[in-house]
């Protein structure tokens, strides 16, 4: 132990014997493993505790002073004085203020040997007396199972008296455990469908549940219909409807966005044929979709809204092909009024003879100018069409940035939503937006009800309408 307490505190230093550590440090070292040695362990941690430690080390050498700090101890916790002073002369050694190697004890090393020796002898006379107790019990199992032998030979012979009379019986018993084991079988593979889903592993267990019915007799599959009734036709059945249903969302889903499509085809709305033509196409794929389907257009609107910017388009066109031929008559009456002053004036004109200077007075002729009226081109005027406006009405969010040109102020009707940083989707339990990704459709008080969910580069991740999942 006084080598042990000299390396920690080499390693730790001296304060190292104020603290419980020093006791942790000494069990991880071994000090206390042989059975001589496990009282001092305690009478250690009470001389930390109460701060002896520290006293001694005030004292600063191993004198007289230091065994009368020791006997003070042993005299307060009524220890005895002889083991007390080994383990201060232990830590006066840790401490390098002796040089003699504190030893226990004689008396007190006897006592433990001899404590030793009497707990070793109490160990041997409790094996002893286990080996006897499980002699004992040796004895009686094989008395037990001799008599349970001789039950089971009478009990063998009792039963090859009835063999004969139990034949049939056990025939019948026997086809009825394996009709019952085989109903069970199936009745715990309809059990095991649990709640029909459309995936194909649910699929799969009521088909395999369906055959394995079939392949029963008459008998087995009565016990089968007691058990469960018609649950697993009707188990089919829903799953054929779910599957329909499943097919039927994404064929409902595939032509809705074919049509949206065609619809965000039609861009920005020009005075062209081949503008008219996509607005009509988008008009005509929408017309021929279902009920259902034209729900889950989150961008229908457009049609309507290309169709009153184009047909305003077309007014403001007639409207300068109008003005465009009045200028043209304008111009032509004019041109017509001088033609007529110009012919009206010459043959108004007098003769002059040019070789009688006497009969040809001079005449100053004065060209009559015919006032023409003059046509100003009024300045053109755009008749401003009903488009929407581009406002600037976005709001930014903690989570990113609301377009629309309507409702400024809140979430609501038809707008963009793109998301800046991962964020679930309001109202859509399990759907969550990451960054880049966008929602465009209409919306009630922030959430989507009828509106389709795009990632960062522009493809459709899923259709957010009706009620939320």
């Amino acid at each position: 132990m006084h080598n042990i307490i000299n390396e920690i505190v080499k390693q730790r230093g001296i304060d190292i014997l104020y603290s419980k550590i020093l006791i942790n440090c000494m069990d991880d070292e071994g000090a206390f493993d042989d059975i001589e040695m496990r009282p001092y362990k305690k009478i250690l941690k009470t001389i930390v505790a109460e701060d002896y430690t520290h006293k001694l080390v005030e004292i600063g050498a191993w004198n007289a002073e230091a065994e009368t700090l020791a006997r003070t101890f042993a005299q307060r916790n009524k220890l005895q004085e002889d083991e007390i002073i080994y383990v201060f002369s232990c830590l006066a050694y840790g401490l390098g203020w002796l040089k003699i190697t504190p030893q226990i004890p004689a008396e007190v090393k006897k006592k433990r040997q001899q404590e030793a020796q009497k707990k070793a002898k109490e160990v041997e006379t409790a094996q002893k007396r286990n080996e006897e107790v499980s002699r004992k019990n040796a004895e009686e199992a094989a008395r037990k199972k001799a008599e349970i032998a001789e039950k089971r030979a009478l009990e063998a012979e009792r039963q090859a008296a009835e063999a004969e009379r139990k034949a049939k019986e056990a025939e019948k018993i026997a086809k009825e455990r394996a009709d019952k084991q085989a109903a069970n079988l199936v009745i715990s593979m309809i059990k095991n469908i649990g709640v029909i889903e459309s995936t194909k592993e649910c699929r799969d267990k009521v088909s395999a549940a369906l055959l394995a019915y079939k392949m029963l007799n008459s008998s087995q599959q009565v016990l089968v219909d007691l058990q469960v009734g018609d649950a697993l036709q009707r188990m089919a059945d829903e799953t054929k409807k779910i599957a329909a249903e499943a097919q039927e969302k994404v064929a409902n889903e595939k032509a809705a966005d074919a049509v949206a499509k065609k619809i965000k085809a039609i861009g920005v709305v020009e005075y062209t044929d081949a503008c008219l033509q996509k607005i009509e196409a988008a008009k005509q794929a929408y017309n021929r979709l279902t009920r259902e389907q034209k729900l889950r257009v989150a961008n229908a609107d457009v049609i309507t809204t290309a169709e009153n910017r184009y047909e305003n388009l077309r007014i403001a066109a007639a409207e300068e092909a109008r003005k465009k031929k009045i200028k043209q008559i304008v111009v032509a009456v004019a041109v017509l009024l001088v033609c007529v002053s110009l012919i009206i004036y010459l043959m108004t004109k007098p003769s002059v003879n040019p070789t009688s200077p006497t009969t040809n007075p001079k005449v100053t002729e004065k060209i009559v100018e015919v006032p023409v009226e003059k046509v100003v081109e009024k300045p053109k005027v755009e008749r401003k069409t009903q488009a929407p406006k581009a406002q600037n009405n976005d709001i930014k969010l903690d989570y990113g940035v609301w377009e629309s040109n309507k409702s400024p102020n809140k979430i609501n009707g038809r707008g963009k939503l793109t998301y800046t940083k991962s964020t679930p989707i309001k109202g859509w339990q399990g759907k969550v937006a990451q960054p880049g990704d966008y929602v465009e459709g209409r919306f009630e008080n922030g959430k989507p009800v009828n509106a389709n969910w795009y990632d960062k580069n522009g493809n459709k991740k899923d259709y957010l309408g009706g009620s939320s999942e």
